[in-house]
């Protein structure tokens, strides 16, 4: 994943006295003390100010929130109401840009609230669009369409060419967030039209950003090229410093995309030294996560280790925990590549813990949030109950003073009725405040609950991915096997068991292998077999599967470091691997702790494998070879456990090795796909509704002399 690489540019509105304050008749300069000298009263000190902070928002914000902050101490102290509500606009645009969207909301509530008081409509109108933006970012579509309604209603009946072409930029993003990106990129047109006649170039140049965008989603690259390179030019024409990197990193991450890795570096390391130099931490840490990342694709690890450290420590630096999680996956892919195994998986396990941790924060902040709701609301009902009970003493009190001897009785028994419908409310107030607690908390729990079961399981998927691509493809396999099946049925979406065969120099080698466990630790252990294999056979060119087998031994031992000491982990894994010499034939065949079987003429022969496994054993022997000359039509099995032991039938038993052996002499006359299709039936049948027990891997390959 390369960062921002499909963001629509959102319209937000910073300053208005360009469109407002027309007392102003000289030309307002770079320099802040030309500024001061050249106004005339300390309100048009406060608007030179704010125009300050207009002009550096982009190119050093620092100094534009210095400008606006020193413009609001004057407004207040003048009561300068105007003045005032631009200041609070302008530091809502400064806290959204920065990424703390609490504060920008508050700012622009603060805004609105003077703008009604002074009955500027412009004002409220942008500032409604602002928050729009807010509830944008947080996902909520519902309250961004309606703030973005109401600001449009606003632009349109004052006719305001500017706030109306923000709008339709915005709609548009919320096509192209539905999937509508032809409705999307209608409305992105439109609104760099109306740009264009207003000769706004720095919202022309987010305009053509995001219909590059558009044209990207659309599956049109080379147009898609076409605006990014307009946005870059128009943006340098007025030195946007923060635009020009973000469009370079744009540029890079289209050909990057496209596979033009040198394109794609050259544009990714010229967007890191732009955003060194304005000092721009996020935009530093994007650019080298990516160029990070285009090392590790190219080979280079060397480099993507040095640009994953520099990463790594800028994240920390500035608390960045979302970078932080991409660091350590980029660290985890690059040494997996490298070989390091164990250091691959020790980032994987940092790049989870922080995963977790992120979404732990997030609860907590959200139950807290929910919390403070709920006690606010509570103390303001109790306030309005204690005032009506205060309005019924009083009443009681005159009531009583006048009816105290009539109705005396009377009163005690209301009295007391009061009293205990009074006391059976609290009670049940109280009961209800409880079950509403544990109710919120509940929800709560569900919903990290789900949100962890969700990441897991993309986590998972992604494994599955990885797994597809390193098994034998299906096209390999008729290329290489003679006429054959393979009944492949892992038991989670990703699989312990595996299959693996090779052609070299004359031989052709497969095997069906089981390793400890299924799922995820299963599928790491079939990924380190997998690789093995092909590092043993195709790369050392042993074939002799007495030979393959003690080598695959030694290499999963050190992986996993194993020592054989009490209490260890007991990782490995069964194997039945078998080499056929095609010119002689002849069948070579060696197993840990798994068979073979081969049916001629409807005899099936069972040559058992070495009782140890391909892991640390108290017995460590070299395994046995066994030689068989083939005949025509011979069909081989080699196989899991997997099958064998699924539980079903009436009495919910085992299937076993018998019964598999006759089901495999039935089938044997067969084609190889029909045999596929009988066992995977006879499992189906077999198992019913109960659950599969275990990953299934069948190799069934018949053998023809020519």
């Amino acid at each position: 994943m390369k960062y921002f690489s499909h963001i629509i540019f959102l319209t937000c509105f910073y300053i208005l006295l360009s469109a407002k304050v027309s007392a102003q008749p000289q030309q307002i300069s770079d320099s802040i003390e030309h500024v001061f000298i050249q106004a005339r009263t300390d309100t048009q000190t406060v608007n030179a100010l704010n125009r300050m902070f207009n002009k550096y928002f982009y190119t050093n914000p620092q100094k534009a929130l210095v400008y606006t902050e020193k413009a609001l101490l004057i407004a207040v102290k003048l009561n300068y109401k105007a003045g005032c509500s631009n200041c609070f606009n302008n530091l809502g645009a400064y806290n959204y840009s920065h990424g703390n969207t609490e504060k920008a909301f508050d700012y622009y509530m603060k805004a609105i609230m003077i703008y009604k008081e002074i009955g500027d409509s412009l004002g409220i109108a942008y500032c409604l669009n602002n928050i729009g933006n807010i509830y944008f970012r947080k996902g909520n579509l519902e309250k961004t369409l309606d703030y973005w309604q109401q600001s449009l209603s606003l632009k349109e009946m004052l006719n305001d060419k500017i706030g109306i072409s923000g709008s339709l930029n915005n709609i548009a993003a919320i096509y192209s967030l539905l999937g509508n990106s032809e409705k999307a990129l209608f409305y992105h047109k439109k609104a760099y039209e109306i740009r264009k006649e207003l000769n706004d170039e720095r919202s022309m140049a987010m305009s053509l950003i995001n219909i590059g965008i558009t044209y990207k989603d659309l599956g049109d690259t080379s147009t898609c090229i076409d605006y990014y390179t307009k946005a870059l030019y128009l943006r340098k024409s007025i030195d946007d410093k923060a635009g020009i990197a973000a469009s370079l990193n744009s540029l890079a991450v289209i050909y990057d995309e496209s596979e033009n890795k040198i394109k794609a570096l050259d544009y990714y390391v010229q967007s890191l030294k732009i955003s060194e130099d304005i000092g721009d931490k996020e935009a530093v840490i994007t650019s080298l996560i990516n160029i990070g990342s285009l090392y590790t694709e190219t080979g280079k690890y060397d480099s993507a280790l040095i640009y994953n450290e520099k990463c790594l420590i800028l994240s920390r630096e500035v608390n960045a925990k979302q970078r932080l999680k991409k660091v350590y996956e980029n660290f985890s892919k690059t040494y997996y590549r490298l070989g390091k195994y164990k250091m691959a998986y020790d980032y994987y396990q940092q790049y989870s813990d922080i995963k977790d941790s992120l979404l732990n924060e997030a609860s907590s902040k959200q139950l807290t949030e929910i919390s403070t709701k709920y006690e606010t609301e509570k103390k303001e009902k109790e306030i309005v109950l204690l005032k009506k009970d205060k309005e019924v003493q009083a009443l009681e009190i005159e009531r009583k003073r006048i009816l105290i001897y009539a109705f005396s009785l009377g009163f005690g028994l209301i009295l007391l009725l009061a009293i205990a419908l009074l006391r059976g409310y609290y009670q049940k107030k109280k009961a209800n405040s409880i079950l509403y607690l544990q109710k919120e908390e509940i929800n709560a729990q569900k919903d990290h609950i789900e949100q962890i079961h969700k990441e897991i399981t993309e986590s998972i998927h992604y494994a599955r991915n990885i797994q597809r691509a390193i098994l034998p493809s299906v096209e390999t396999a008729n290329d290489v096997l003679c006429e054959h099946f393979i009944l492949y049925k892992p038991k989670d979406i990703v699989s312990g068991d595996f299959y693996w065969f090779t052609k070299i120099n004359g031989w052709l080698i497969f095997c069906a292998a089981d390793c400890t466990g299924h799922g995820v630790p299963g599928a790491f252990m079939s990924m380190l077999g997998v690789t093995f294999l092909d590092e043993i056979v195709n790369d050392m060119k042993i074939t002799r599967p007495d030979n393959i087998l003690n080598e695959l031994r030694k290499r999963i031992i050190n992986a996993l470091q194993q020592k054989g000491s009490m209490g260890e982990q007991k990782d490995g894994m069964d194997i039945s691997l078998c080499a056929i010499d095609t010119k002689a034939s002849t069948l070579l065949f060696s197993g840990a702790n798994n068979p073979l079987y081969y049916v001629r003429e409807g005899n099936l022969t069972e040559i058992k494998g070495d009782k140890m496994p391909i892991a640390i054993y108290e017995t460590m022997l070299n395994f046995n070879l066994h030689e068989i000359k083939l005949q025509k039509n011979d069909i081989i099995y080699v196989f899991s456990d997997g099958f064998a032991d699924q539980f079903g039938g009436i009495k919910g038993k085992k299937f076993k090795y018998e019964p598999l052996k006759k089901l495999l002499v039935s089938i044997s006359n067969r084609p190889m796909n029909a045999q596929r299709e009988a066992l995977d039936i006879a499992f189906q049948e077999w198992k019913g509704d109960l659950e599969q027990v275990d990953d299934v891997c069948i190799i069934g390959v018949r053998y023809d002399s020519n």
